[in-house]
């Protein structure tokens, strides 16, 4: 009888992040199921953080990134797509996979044609202000969205390469890619943003190719001021502890209910506003 018993209990998850407990103020503990790598090959794209990319499981080839030679990494990707997710900005389907050799890295899905690279590059490079350029609907509107979420997550690497544009039904569908520079990687309340990084410098290109679209821009400060706190324990939880131990996702979460998270937005809006973060 007690050999039966044996036989049949379940051990814990080793992917599990915590032990789900009924009535936990944080609510029910996600869990994730990583993809498994069938394919691994080296990478085609350039980027200093991308390790392979591989053929999941689930038929779909992914970009893969780790934790070496810098931590927070994967956690950060993987922590900014989902929050991302939450507030409708297209990013391409975020991933944990396991590797042959059973590391768990973060995927993110290839999602882009040749073609469409190349048809990234010239729209974003492109005029499209008046009189000398060509309005292309919906572009200001998601440029600015993508401007004041890289400033929310402190992403202090965005450029011109890390935008995809995707032809859907015969539409474009502009999607934001790497966010390995940003949050637990860079530090999530470092406010103001430093002057001369990256996004800074590519948002002024942006601009002077495409204008700003200011009220799109704080609908999305509005968007994460909404995102739960119970939404966010819910990504925390679906993020491996060695990417980013519990204590790090405690002071997160902490920071996202009990004021941190107030005081950046209030700076955010007021930047936008005045003209200082532009």
């Amino acid at each position: 009888m007690n050999e039966h018993n044996t036989d049949h209990v379940k051990a814990p998850s080793p992917y599990l992040s915590r032990t789900i407990v009924s009535g936990d103020p944080y609510g029910e503990r996600a869990f994730f199921f990583p993809i498994n790598a069938v394919l691994e090959l080296p990478a085609s794209e350039e980027g200093a953080d991308i390790l392979a990319e591989v053929q999941g499981d689930d038929t779909h080839y992914y970009f893969v990134k780790g934790n070496d030679p810098e931590p927070r990494v994967a956690a950060s990707e993987l922590v900014s797509a989902q929050l991302a997710e939450l507030i409708n900005l297209p990013v391409p389907t975020p991933k944990i996979v396991r590797l042959q050799r059973g590391t768990l890295v973060f995927g993110s899905r290839q999602i882009a044609t040749i073609g469409e690279k190349v048809d990234t590059a010239a729209i974003l490079t492109s005029m499209s202000l008046p009189p000398s350029g060509f309005p292309i609907p919906g572009l200001r509107q998601v440029l600015a969205e993508s401007y004041a979420f890289d400033l929310f997550i402190n992403n202090v690497d965005r450029h011109e390469k890390n935008f995809m544009c995707c032809r859907h039904d015969g539409r474009y569908r502009l999607y934001l890619i790497d966010h390995a520079r940003a949050l637990f990687s860079r530090g999530y309340d470092v406010f103001p943003p430093v002057g001369g990084y990256g996004t800074i410098f590519t948002a002024r290109r942006i601009r002077e190719r495409h204008g700003f679209d200011l009220p799109a821009a704080l609908a999305l400060v509005d968007k994460l001021e909404r995102v739960a706190r119970g939404s966010i324990t819910r990504i925390l939880d679906s993020t491996p502890d060695n990417w980013l131990p519990p204590v790090e996702k405690e002071q997160f979460v902490d920071w996202w209910v009990n004021g941190g998270r107030a005081r950046k937005m209030e700076r955010l809006r007021n930047g936008l506003c005045d003209g200082s973060l532009l």
